[in-house]
C-alpha cells in the first residue's frame, strides 16, 4: 500500500488508469496480481518504445507517465487518446483500442514484471516525438542532446 502521505495522489491515479476499463474489476486484478489486462485507446494511447531509448526519453520528459516491462524489453508512454491516428516515429508503435496492456498498479515502482518509472498523467506526444527523433537517439552525442533540450524549453 501507498505511504499515508502519498494517498491522494494514488487515488487520483488508480482513478485515472480504472477508468479505462471496468473500475472494480482492475481494482481486483490489482489488489491480487499486481498488474491488470486495459484496453488502450479507451482514455489514452500508448507509444511502445525499447527499453534504451524509452527510458531517455522519460527522463527527458518534463511530464508524462511511463511504465517499464522488462520481459518483453519495451518502455510504454502514455499519450492522449487518438495520439495513433498521426503517430509516425520509426522504430516505435502507438497502440490504440485494437490493443490491450498489462498495466501495473499505481503502487508498483519496481519489477518483476511491468512497472512505473512514472506516474504523472499524459505525455506530450510532439515532445516525445521530438525526443524520439533527435534527442535520445544518440545519447553519446552532447550536442544533439542541448539542441533538443533548448527545443522543448522554448518550444521550438
Amino acid at each position: 500500500m501507498p505511504s499515508p502521505s502519498l494517498t491522494a495522489a494514488y487515488r487520483a491515479e488508480l482513478e485515472w488508469l480504472a477508468s479505462a476499463d471496468d473500475h472494480d474489476r482492475v481494482t481486483n486484478w490489482w489488489k491480487n496480481a499486481g498488474v491488470a489486462m486495459l484496453n488502450v485507446g479507451m482514455r489514452w494511447d500508448v507509444v511502445k518504445v525499447g527499453a534504451d531509448q524509452g527510458r531517455r526519453a522519460v527522463d527527458a520528459l518534463p511530464s508524462g507517465s511511463a511504465m517499464c516491462d522488462p520481459v518483453d524489453g519495451y518502455v510504454y508512454v502514455f499519450v492522449p487518446l487518438n495520439t495513433s491516428a498521426t503517430w509516425d516515429v520509426p522504430g516505435t508503435e502507438c497502440l490504440d483500442r485494437t490493443c490491450w496492456l498489462w498495466v501495473p498498479s499505481p503502487e508498483r515502482a519496481s519489477p518483476a514484471g511491468p512497472y512505473w518509472l512514472r506516474l504523472d498523467g499524459l505525455a506530450d506526444p510532439a515532445q516525445l516525438r521530438l525526443l524520439l527523433r533527435h534527442g535520445v537517439t544518440h545519447p553519446d552525442d552532447e550536442s544533439e542532446q542541448a539542441t533538443t533540450a533548448v527545443a522543448l524549453t522554448t518550444g521550438g
